[in-house]
């Protein structure tokens, strides 16, 4: 759980603005939190002040009717000075159990007819733990008031309408009706509820809508897969096949080397009868020559 332990006022409202002048509240006592803070003084004394600076300093904004922290800080004029810093600082453990120490400063400027208000940088330390060097981060470099929301573990609705509620403000739940919702849609974040709950439904349309496109292409893609599971048992049947045939052929070429061989030798006897058929003819042929001769002879 959070806790505040120490704030420091100086140049805010009545707080003088000189180091002298500065003022320390402690919460704790002996390194223990009090179970109740009475602020208790004269009217003018400063006891509004006090949660104006908490409001201050853990939520950046300047309390309500101070003509944007105009009349915040310590009037120039009264501290017969034309420019004052108003300064102030808050010591805090954090929900993580860290000590932080947030400090912010504001300027007001004394010019000829008006009184100018300037924001200075806001920075937030923590404390190093067993040795480790303590580290601090600015306002221009993150969102300070961010920041002090994480660590208080509260939002800054609560912050100002709850917690440190301003004396002014404190009737604001009797207000007319669309104001106090508003106060409240801000105390319950409404609107980032709404805001999330838009991101979801648009993050699940589009899911959805991927959803769709891709159960549409794996159907296509299961269609695919067993027309490629089709193709390749049919590939399989036909490498079975031509094996058997590659075999089968092998058998037969086998079978056909002493058939072939046989033809060969068939092949040469029918040449040397066809060589035998030519001399008979021709010695028949002679033989009836020699005959006619003898016949035609005297």
């Amino acid at each position: 759980m959070s806790q505040i332990e120490k704030l420091q006022i100086q140049g805010i409202r009545s707080f003088g603005p000189r180091d002298e002048e500065k003022s320390r509240i402690d919460f704790v006592s002996n390194g223990e939190s009090m179970p109740l803070t009475l602020i208790l003084g004269q009217n003018g004394c400063g006891k509004t002040t006090i949660i104006e600076c908490l409001r201050y300093i853990t939520t950046g904004d300047c309390p309500p009717g101070s003509h944007g922290g105009r009349s915040f800080v310590h009037d120039p004029k009264m501290a017969r000075e034309s420019k004052v810093i108003g300064h102030v600082k808050l010591q805090f453990k954090g929900l993580d159990g860290r000590f932080y120490i947030i400090s912010r400063t504001i300027e007001a400027a004394q010019k000829i007819k008006t009184l100018t208000i300037k924001t200075l940088d806001a920075v937030i330390t923590r404390r190093g733990m067993n040795g480790e060097p303590n580290s601090s981060i600015s306002g221009k470099c993150s969102d300070i008031n961010a920041q002090m929301s994480i660590h208080l573990g509260v939002s800054k609705a609560i912050l100002n309408y709850v917690i440190f509620c301003h004396q002014e403000d404190s009737n604001w739940p009797l207000d007319e009706g669309s104001k106090v919702k508003d106060k409240f849609d801000e105390i319950f974040a409404s609107a980032k509820y709404k805001d999330c709950l838009k991101k979801i439904k648009d993050v699940r349309s589009k899911h959805m809508e991927q959803h769709r496109i891709e159960s549409s292409e794996l159907k296509y893609l299961v269609e695919d897969k067993e027309l490629v599971n089709e193709k390749r048992a049919e590939k399989a049947r036909k490498e079975n096949a031509k094996e058997v045939m590659e075999n089968d052929l092998a058998e037969l070429e086998s079978k056909m080397k002493p058939i072939e061989n046989e033809l060969r030798d068939i092949r040469k006897i029918k040449e040397n009868f066809v060589d035998i058929e030519k001399d008979i003819t021709s010695a028949e042929k002679k033989k009836l020559r020699t005959l006619s001769t003898r016949v035609n002879s005297p």
